[in-house]
């Protein structure tokens, strides 16, 4: 089920990115400009290094999907929170392979585009600051696109909110700090009624399977434990007509994969 990390290093990729940015060491405020100048051409030169290189690992992903294959491939699942089911699962169909490639070529684009946005008398940050937050920004999306546990999906959606309220609060123009609050507002205002619908979506799949969480790799995983652990009592159940507790009888509703 876990073979190569494709997906983990592919949002890996621009965090390992950031946290170069971000040790980059900032110049004396009396500094040349010339000086000045060349260390934020070097940010700026990084940031787009490391999101050429993520650009270039996910076409090298997508290679590796097969469009007669399983619905979702390059799965990972490990366990995150045995106490709750919750695990780091993530994997791809074709939807969001398409989505992931989107912003792997996005994103250099955008480092291109924004080449002088970060400079000048109205920024309230650093050069580093601004590319830096870019780079987590593109690893959140990757992992918002290839998570196949809800909850894990729930936590890189709401952690993407963090990047863009900064970008927007510290080098928007006009009142952008206004904009920043209220765009912070309105989303976990969302945020707050998606995760309603996650706990709502928890008590009722707990119901039917040891593993609420359910998904395409990890729904199997819950139906093998199942029959391994007790397939006497199922035997004996079913000779009844009762089934075995914990084996779902019906797919997941958590489950963001189509039935296997």
């Amino acid at each position: 089920m876990n073979g190569f990390p494709w997906l983990t290093l592919a949002g890996a990729i621009p965090l390992a990115g950031a946290l170069v940015v971000a040790l980059v060491p900032l110049l004396p405020a009396d500094s040349a400009p010339a000086a000045v100048a060349a260390r934020s051409r070097l940010v700026k030169v990084l940031a787009l290094a490391f999101t050429v290189v993520t650009l270039v690992w996910v076409i090298v992903m997508a290679t590796r999907f097969n469009p007669s294959g399983p619905a979702y491939q390059l799965n990972e699942v490990y366990s995150w929170i045995p106490a709750f089911g919750v695990h780091y699962a993530v994997g791809v169909d074709g939807i969001a392979l398409v989505l992931i490639g989107m912003t792997a070529v996005l994103m250099p684009v955008v480092v291109l585009a924004s080449w002088h946005d970060a400079e000048g008398t109205g920024t309230r940050q650093s050069v580093k600051t601004y590319f830096a937050l870019m780079l987590v920004l593109e690893t959140m999306m990757i992992g918002v696109f290839a998570a196949t546990d809800v909850f894990l999906f729930y936590v890189f959606f709401e952690a993407m909110l963090i990047p863009m309220y900064f970008m927007i609060g510290s080098f928007g123009i006009g009142p952008r700090q206004y904009a920043a609050v209220k765009f912070l507002l309105y989303s976990l205002l969302g945020g707050l009624l998606m995760l309603v619908a996650v706990i709502a979506l928890y008590v009722y799949a707990g119901r039917s399977c040891s593993h609420p969480w359910c998904t395409s790799p990890c729904r199997r995983q819950c139906r093998s434990g199942c029959s391994s652990d007790s397939s006497s009592r199922s035997r004996s159940r079913r000779r009844s007509g009762r089934s075995t507790p914990g084996c779902p009888t019906r797919p997941s509703p958590l489950s963001r994969a189509p039935r296997c």
